[in-house]
């Protein structure tokens, strides 16, 4: 694997002399600290067999032109990652084993699961803050990812449901499942007739997604950046910093129904995504999403 990686950086980089570590990656990609003699860099690489890889990178061109503009026209270059195009001036590089983004490396540690200084929550605050206003500062792709509303991951708990395979495990939480996919596809209808305020949008924000360098806060990983209603931001899960995010908005421009609706959605796309990776080999991360439903998530 990491043969390969280095023949990618060698032709599409001109990296040709470099080391190269495996380190803590997402669900969605494998990560790497790549070294040369003067400079280090960041490597995220998608399995290109994996179903959700051309998901994950069909919208990378946009992405990382936006990152850039974010950086250079809205103060945020020590706040986000900066991508790094190829020698064909394009931001992904696809083999038939990967699909490969570089970035400038980034010297600083996850927050994780540590508890937030409240300096990291402000910071926070105002990163998300002139995130959402960049959509009227900077010029964004007409072909840019955009909330459509549509529920895929619903559909596919629909039928999951329908299998007697999942019966077993999922038999004292039906009622609470059923209800709550009635609830998102009327939720969904109504919003795809409302004409609703699209912010740029990180869309998963949490402490794994944090670091602290020696010049602040960074957010991390904006694979799904994208135009959306700021609820979808605002609907962060952990009081830990909630707070100072919402902080920047008036409570009458806030729709908590909106939230609702995304912090509901979220945990039927986290249940799909261990019932289509682990079904077959652990069913306790599956039970602790569906727990979430029964305590009603806001």
């Amino acid at each position: 694997m990491n043969q390969e990686i280095k023949t990618i950086l060698a032709s599409h980089y001109g990296l040709e002399r470099c080391s190269i570590e495996q380190t803590k990656g997402g669900w969605a990609a494998s990560a790497y600290v790549i070294e040369t003699d003067h400079e280090k860099y960041f490597a995220k690489a998608y399995d290109s067999q994996r179903l959700s890889t051309a998901a994950n990178t069909q919208h990378a061109e946009s992405i990382g032109a936006v990152l850039l503009a974010l950086g250079s026209q809205c103060g945020l270059k020590q706040n986000l990652p900066t991508p790094i195009k190829n020698n064909q001036n394009r931001f992904l590089t696809t083999t038939n084993l990967f699909s490969i983004s570089l970035f400038e490396y980034i010297q600083g540690t996850t927050i994780a699961e540590r508890k937030m200084s409240e300096d990291e929550k402000i910071a926070l605050g105002n990163i998300v803050r002139r995130l959402h206003q960049a959509v009227d500062q900077i010029q964004v792709p007409s072909h840019f990812p955009k909330e459509d509303f549509s529920i895929p991951n619903v559909l596919k708990m629909e039928r999951f449901l329908a299998d007697d395979l999942f019966a077993g495990l999922l038999r004292q939480y039906l009622p609470k499942l059923q209800e709550t996919i009635h609830d998102l596809k009327a939720s969904a209808r109504r919003y795809q007739q409302q004409k609703i305020p699209f912010v740029l949008c990180h869309t998963d924000i949490h402490k794994w997604n944090l670091m602290r360098t020696a010049n602040g806060l960074v957010l991390l990983d904006f694979d799904t950046l994208m135009l959306a209603p700021k609820e979808q931001d605002l609907r962060l899960l952990d009081a830990d910093f909630q707070a100072q995010v919402r902080a920047h908005y008036d409570p009458s421009q806030i729709d908590e129904q909106l939230i609702r609706f995304y912090a509901k959605l979220r945990v039927i796309d986290d249940i799909v995504e261990e019932i289509e990776l682990n079904f077959q080999v652990d069913h306790s991360e599956i039970i602790k999403q569906l727990e979430k439903l029964e305590q009603d998530p806001h």
